[in-house]
């Protein structure tokens, strides 16, 4: 059933898009009106009245058709409307020249108004528009209950879709409301004469010091006056003064935005932006999705391959598994075996056979769902024989969230059911995906007698009692963005460790370490610096909830205490012990390792280079204090801090911006480059500044710049240390 919504929600999306990108253009068009719309005085005339009429009649003596009029609040003109196709104009209140036009332009209004609810074939297209994307807003929802705000597109197409979803509905509904006349008030109005024949019967009457203003609407003229103490909507004819009783046509105000003058204006104008992106940014998503899929194909059909060639097919929803997919064909291309590496969305069952192993690498996804790119794969298993495919499966997920690696389970089932012969039971991952991989992955170059990858064969676990000897927060609380912490653990003597290194820690009643990443050398002591950030994360009632072992970290473990850890050393982030450059990037708590790299720069000296983003300048530059020291005596060539209120960018603009020396760096000194922090922002980041200076710097081609990149990777000049 939520597939079937899913198409749903997907295919009218598109198909209709041409559609709902003119309705909501044109909507963005017609929230100007109440915006640009003059503010008009909710006053009675009073003393201004013979002014008043005076000015009106040497309007129509110039020819000036009134059909409703209001004095300003804020000047001393008078707004007349002549007829519903004609500008709004204002007249000097003292001798009725002519001073301005406002408002929208009636022609761009009219126009854009007739589109808009009809598309200029029918108010029942309107209606169906309205309620096709209503529904589509709604089952939207189904897919993404909780909102997880990251600097990817998709990612926030689903997440704004769910915390302001009250405001998201309200256009589509009151328009739908609206085409169907629910909630319109029912008057029965009685002819009146014209806005100048209104004035002079006031006039006439010693009433006009009682009026406020003169309004038109389709059928008929209202009169907006003091009337018993009070300003109310009445008719006026030679007869008398008559209430009118009509309630306020909600839908209609709260879809025009006309309920309370530019402040609703802005915020219907708000909605109707948001809405567009959410189709845009649906639209070009499925669009990068299925060129990504032609090049793939094309790659298959480009790269034909003999038996004993390995394929890595992933199925990736934010990137992990692709990463790890392309890094394992680096090794086995290391290895000297053939391999190729695809999503599993260009791959069919039928061409599995042809291959001499599988090796597949699955995420999960929303409700213990199959990531996107794999669903198609899957289906094509359920008749396919695959009796003689083998294979083997590392499942990524989080058991902090329920149906842990659900999604690879579903693939594993599908295979098995399809015959194929796993060489070894499914492995796991849980949380950061790093050392299940390595292990995955060395269990194959077992196997296949393969040399260890060689972050997983230094790989080694010693439990150690850290006892916490200092606590420091290192963010501003005056600029709250996340908690930014720095704990210091004395470890016993004689453990060696090095900055890059991890401290596994597991919090009071878990069985799941988290790994911290080491900012301190075993050469300058026993102590152990860790950088924590506060994890945090909203649940399916949208309440906001801390990290289990961050919170504790942060806001329970006092100082003294002395828990159980595992030191873990993590070769492939040590800092190299030779005199090539050093580019160092990190973002927020991505600094936790590269601290560290201070003191052996500054035993060896050679050129150094940060590059450093968080939120505010004023109170989330971590260390830094101690990096420009470092700067000031000599170890820091070049120190690049980006902070959000500077609107500066992201560290890979700056690195784009530096881009001539950068080259110089990497490919005249051969510069080691050390990354750290999430993999969607500066991992994906930085990978991509680094394609950008290659490509235009060294005046090369894609695959050029591709193999180049391959070429960092395994010679440890590209060292990523990622997460999330």
């Amino acid at each position: 059933m939520k597939k079937f919504f899913w198409n749903i929600h997907r295919w009218a999306g598109l198909f209709l898009a041409p559609f709902f990108a003119v309705v909501l253009i044109t909507g963005l068009i017609l929230a100007f009106k109440p915006i640009l719309a003059p503010t008009y005085s909710n006053t009675p005339l009073g003393d201004r009245a013979e002014q008043f009429f005076a000015t009106v009649q040497t309007l129509e003596e110039q020819g000036v058709e009134i059909s409703a009029i209001a004095v300003d609040q804020n000047k001393p003109i008078v707004w007349v409307a002549s007829g519903r196709q004609n500008p709004l104009k204002a007249y000097d209140l003292a001798d009725g020249h002519f001073v301005q036009t406002g408002g929208l332009s009636n022609q761009v209004y009219n126009f854009a108004k007739n589109l808009h609810k009809t598309l200029l074939v029918s108010p029942v297209v309107g209606q169906i528009l309205s309620l096709v994307m209503l529904a589509m807003i709604l089952v939207g929802l189904i897919f993404m209950i909780r909102p997880h705000f990251e600097k990817k597109l998709m990612s926030w197409h689903n997440a704004l879709g769910v915390v302001a979803l009250p405001l998201w509905v309200l256009l589509p509904l009151t328009g739908f409301l609206m085409t169907m006349h629910i909630g319109a008030p029912k008057m029965k109005l009685i002819d009146t004469p014209k806005a100048g024949e209104i004035i002079s019967i006031l006039h006439e009457r010693n009433e006009l010091p009682n009026l406020v203003s003169i309004e038109q609407a389709r059928k008929w003229t209202t009169v907006n006056m003091l009337v018993d103490g009070k300003v109310q909507k009445v008719q006026v004819d030679e007869d008398g003064i008559y209430p009118v009783h009509s309630k306020v046509y909600l839908p209609k105000v709260l879809h025009e935005g006309t309920w309370s003058g530019s402040l609703s204006g802005s915020l219907n104008l708000i909605i109707d932006a948001v809405l567009l992106f959410f189709l845009l940014s649906g639209v070009y998503a499925w669009a990068m999705r299925q060129i990504k899929n032609k090049k793939a194909q094309a790659l298959i059909a480009q790269n034909p391959h003999d038996k004993n060639t390995i394929l890595v097919a992933f199925g990736s929803q934010t990137g992990n598994a692709e990463k790890l997919a392309h890094q394992t064909v680096q090794y086995l291309q290391k290895q000297n075996r053939a391999a190729q590496a695809f999503p599993m969305s260009v791959i069919s069952a039928n061409q599995l056979d042809s291959y001499q192993q599988l090796l597949l690498i699955c995420s999960t996804t929303g409700d213990g769902e199959l990531p996107e790119n794999a669903r198609n794969f899957v289906q094509s298993l359920e008749k396919a024989d695959l009796k003689n495919v083998h294979y083997r499966l590392l499942a990524l997920g989080d058991s902090h969230f329920a149906h842990f690696v659900a999604g690879g389970k579903t693939l594993n089932q599908a295979l098995q059911k399809a015959g194929a012969i796993a060489d070894a039971p499914m492995q796991t991952a849980d949380g950061e995906p790093t050392a299940a991989w390595q292990t995955w992955l060395n269990d194959f170059a077992v196997q296949e007698k393969l040399t260890p990858i060689a972050t997983a064969e230094s790989v080694q676990d010693i439990s150690v009692d850290a006892t916490l000897i200092r606590k420091q927060r290192l963010d501003n609380p005056q600029y709250p963005v996340r908690e930014l912490w720095e704990l210091v653990f004395r470890l016993p003597e004689k453990v060696d460790f090095q900055s890059g290194d991890l401290l596994l820690i597991t919090p009071p009643n878990d069985s799941f370490p988290r790994s911290y990443s080491i900012g301190s050398n075993s050469f300058d002591g026993r102590e152990v610096r860790l950088t924590v950030g506060l994890h945090t994360t909203t649940n399916e009632q949208g309440q906001k909830q801390e990290g289990r072992c961050s919170s504790w970290l942060l806001h329970e473990l006092q100082t003294g205490s002395t828990i159980s850890a595992v030191l873990r050393s993590h070769p492939a982030f040590h800092l190299t012990d030779d005199s090539r450059p050093v580019i160092m990037a990190a973002v927020g708590s991505g600094i936790a390792p590269l601290i560290g790299f201070i003191s052996p720069l500054n035993q060896k000296r050679r050129p150094a280079w940060l590059f450093y983003g968080n939120a505010h300048r004023d109170g989330d530059f971590a260390y830094g204090d101690i990096w420009q020291k470092a700067l000031s005596d000599g170890v820091l060539t070049h120190v690049s801090a980006l902070f959000d209120n500077e609107n500066r960018g992201f560290v890979q603009d700056e690195m784009m911006r530096q881009s001539e020396e950068l080259y110089r760096w990497i490919v005249q000194e051969n510069a080691v480059i050390y990354v750290c922090g999430r993999v969607k922002t500066i991992g994906n980041g930085v990978e991509k500044a680094l394609r950008n200076i290659l490509q235009t710097q060294g005046k090369i081609n894609d695959e050029q710049v591709e193999s180049y990149i391959a070429q960092m990777k395994a010679e440890g000049r590209l060292n990523m240390d990622l997460f999330g």
